[in-house]
């Protein structure tokens, strides 16, 4: 088991290409961390670095209480499970998970002990003796998944591991993986594009993008409490919804305004708001924050405003209706027993206290 220490990681390419720009991260012993952002955020690129596939242009990479910069993969304590599975089609399933082992010249009953202890784990005993390429792509990732296992390793590096498979399988082998981490008990990171994934399985969640690490926090943390406009507009599903404006002092308290609307902002915001006065702003709030009917029209009257809706999306335990701004559609996650059709003129109320206003200019956080 191990801790795993980032200290300023920079990743360059020929051409000043910047993949990685100076991050700093402590992974905790036993912890599940997740790496999540778009395409080209860096987060593969850094997992490459810890695993030793990617050479680090400058900074420190520590797993325990060694530093492995030079350290060569296989020697580093190391496990990972790539996207594409990487199996060896002419071998059976045995055979694929006792290969590294061989090659480490582990005791043929030692090697068989962890082999059959990992397809135990893995409900996989029944498939030993199959060729991979008999198998389905469920099949094939609990195969990538105890091909690490048996390793015993300090350290499970996961690239993508779930994005071949279909919807409901990925949902399945995300408890798999979960599952997995509680009885192994040994630090994970997991890199994912898909914010569902690390809101699911992460103890914590670290979102970057550009190569920057913009904010490391719970999953709980991260969508309650998002520190800038992108981890607010990533993190969440539907993502949070954005009005721009600014805030006004009226006299009797401060006003959101922007076109079509204008918003009583809460008492308890009110030290927030003095200091971002006249100044660019969005304003954000989550689909579920944003209600439609006469109990929330009555409670909130000076939150509400009258739009139209563009777009009705029936899901069965909800609904998200699509309304009209005069820059983009904002979401409202509503009941599925709401009855609105396209083209209807509706009374929208935001929930006051659920409200995140971010700068213009710098997209970071007031509140």
């Amino acid at each position: 088991m191990a801790q795993v220490k980032i200290k300023d990681l920079v990743k360059k390419y020929p051409g000043d290409v910047v993949a990685v720009k100076e991050i700093n991260l402590d992974i905790e012993d036993k912890e599940f961390l997740v790496l999540v952002g778009p395409s080209g955020c860096g987060k593969t690129t850094t997992l490459r670095m810890v695993a030793g596939l990617e050479e680090i242009t400058s900074g420190e990479i520590w797993i325990g209480d060694r530093l492995v910069n030079e350290v060569e993969p296989k020697d580093r304590d190391i496990a990972m499970v790539f996207q594409n599975y990487a199996l060896y089609p002419h071998m059976n399933v045995y055979e694929n998970l006792a290969f590294g082992l061989r090659l480490r010249r582990f005791p043929r009953a030692e090697i068989d002990r962890r082999v059959k202890e990992a397809a135990e784990i893995l409900s996989i005993g029944g498939l030993l003796k199959r060729k991979t390429k008999e198998l389905s792509g469920g099949q094939k990732q609990r195969v990538a998944l105890g091909r690490a296992i048996v390793r015993n390793p300090a350290v499970f590096l996961m690239d993508e591991p779930l994005s071949n498979l279909d919807a409901k399988l990925r949902v399945q082998m995300r408890t798999e993986i979960s599952k997995l981490h509680q009885r192994v008990a040994t630090t994970f990171i997991y890199v994912t594009h898909d914010q569902v994934e690390a809101m699911t399985m992460g103890h914590r969640i670290v979102v970057m993008n550009n190569g920057v690490i913009m904010q490391a926090a719970s999953p709980q943390e991260l969508y309650d409490h998002p520190r800038n406009k992108f981890v607010a507009g990533f993190i969440g599903s539907p993502p949070m919804n954005f009005m721009q404006g600014q805030l006004e002092d009226s006299g009797g308290g401060f006003h959101f305004v922007g076109t079509g609307f204008r918003f009583h902002m809460p008492e308890a915001f009110n030290n927030e708001c003095r200091n971002a006065v006249g100044r660019e702003l969005f304003l954000g709030m989550r689909p579920e924050d944003i209600h439609v009917g006469s109990e929330y029209e009555q409670q909130f009257p000076e939150m509400q405003y009258r739009t139209q809706v563009e777009l009705v999306e029936p899901l069965g335990a909800e609904q998200h209706v699509l309304l009209a701004t005069d820059i983009d559609p904002i979401v409202a996650r509503v009941p599925p027993d709401l009855r609105v059709r396209p083209g209807d003129n509706i009374t929208v109320t935001l929930a006051p206290n659920k409200l995140h206003v971010f700068d213009g200019e710098t997209e970071e956080a007031y509140f």
